[in-house]
């Protein structure tokens, strides 16, 4: 976006604009760095449920101050990740069947929704983007990169969410997402399994081919499926949908 200032000195609204590019080809942040590795830590169970952490600890293993790290704990926070408790600092967030539920309760509709909208607009781009997703994925799979096929599994789904085409349903969609992810990684489940790539064929197709109602069909039974797979395996507990 353009920023024009108005002012006396001559060149300012080039300088302010130089600036800003400048500003947004550094990279991400401190922050935002120390958001993304504590985030994989937390999703893979390098850092356990229920772990504390501690600000002095992580900024000495992450080689930064206690301020970036003290801001990326309480995005954590935001994505569900992380809990604050009163008077014992930050830990890992606890896994629970309730907050399972909780979380794919919220997924549901917002993921139907973007899923309708994509099927509704989905280009030849777009198919070809979500295939090539899936190709990694099984790809990854066959290889036995489990976080590769992770990367490409959450490439498909957001290749057909952003579809969408519209900001906020990913950014609704992108926490609970992540917190999901969490949960799967507890079962030891191959991301990529023969049903789940059918699975995946079939709401691409509907896309592609314009029917929401069949995508919308599609991923609620695809949801549906992974939580209640988590549900059994992690906590023994009935189907959750």
């Amino acid at each position: 976006m353009r920023i024009t200032v108005r002012g006396d000195e001559p060149g300012m609204e080039a300088d302010v604009v130089a600036g800003a590019r400048k500003r947004n080809s550094t990279g991400p942040t401190r922050v935002e760095a120390a958001i993304a590795a504590l985030r994989e830590e937390i999703i893979t169970g390098k850092l356990a449920p229920g772990t504390p952490l501690r600000l002095e600890a992580l900024a000495e293993r992450l080689g930064m101050s206690m301020m970036p790290v003290r801001e990326a704990l309480r995005g954590l926070e935001s994505l569900g990740l992380v809990e604050q408790l009163p008077r014992r600092g930050a830990r890992v967030g606890i896994y629970s069947v309730e907050d399972l539920y909780d979380t794919y309760e919220a997924r549901l509709p917002l993921e139907e929704l973007a899923v309708r909208r994509a099927a509704e607009r989905f280009t030849e781009e777009d198919t070809k983007r979500a295939q090539r997703a899936l190709e990694d994925q099984m790809a990854a799979v066959a290889d036995g990169r489990v976080a590769d096929a992770r990367e490409a599994h959450t490439e498909l789904h957001m290749a057909i969410y952003e579809a969408a085409g519209s900001d906020w349903l990913t950014r609704l969609i992108k926490p609970l997402w992540a917190n999901s992810e969490r949960y799967w990684i507890l079962t030891n489940s191959t991301r990529g399994s023969e049903e789940g790539q059918r699975e995946h064929e079939r709401i691409i197709d509907a896309c592609t081919r314009h029917n929401p109602n069949v995508a919308v069909r599609e991923l609620h039974s695809h949801l549906a499926r992974a939580a209640n797979l988590v549900a059994r395996r992690q906590f023994d507990a009935e189907d959750l949908f």
